[in-house]
């Protein structure tokens, strides 16, 4: 079951997309460098436990999620 639900830029969400090969879990440009800046900070602050994995580690493991999400059956 899926809600409408809308982006940052305020389009719909294509949910067909997400679940026929279009899913896109990593960011690319400006966004990307946000998450990353907000995940440094984030271990800066304490708020992540000290033993979390570095950013680009978690960006593989989405990375590959994403891949096999997105592979054609």
């Amino acid at each position: 079951m899926f809600f409408s639900e809308k982006d940052s830029a305020g389009a719909l969400i294509d949910y067909v997309g997400a679940v026929s090969g279009g899913l896109q879990l990593v960011p690319n440009d400006n966004a990307l460098a946000s998450l990353a800046l907000d995940y440094a900070r984030m271990l800066e602050d304490g708020l992540l436990p000290g033993d979390a994995e570095p950013f680009e580690a978690l960006l593989e493991q989405c990375r590959d999620l994403e891949a096999r999400a997105n592979k054609v059956k």
